[in-house]
């Protein structure tokens, strides 16, 4: 069910104010990767949807979801860049090499 078409399509939709680092959401309404997919603050009960994005991005790419929305210029240990100067950008630029590496 959340796959990484699913997350590509999700966040697309979201625009790109409504994205921020180094919280999973604000009082304005924007929010992380994680906060977009229903998860409020550490600690908290994860959402099958929050699972399932960390999964995605652990057992691909070795790297936690919070890493990639909040690094600007991020080098993975594959050698691969992830590069973005918005959180949204840096998401979804990590899920179409996701995407990549799976039609691999």
């Amino acid at each position: 069910m959340y796959d990484v078409d699913y997350f590509i399509n999700k966040f697309k939709a979201i625009p790109a104010n409504k994205w921020i680092t180094r919280n999973f959401m604000n009082n304005k309404g924007a929010c992380c990767a994680y906060g977009h997919c229903g998860l409020d603050k550490f600690g908290a009960s994860e959402t099958p949807e929050s699972l399932a994005l960390r999964d995605l991005f652990v057992s691909e790419l070795s790297i936690s979801p919070i890493d990639v929305n909040d690094t600007k210029d991020l080098r993975l240990s594959s050698g691969a860049v992830i590069k973005g100067k918005t959180p949204k950008t840096r998401i979804l630029n990590a899920l179409k090499l996701i995407k990549q590496l799976q039609e691999k």
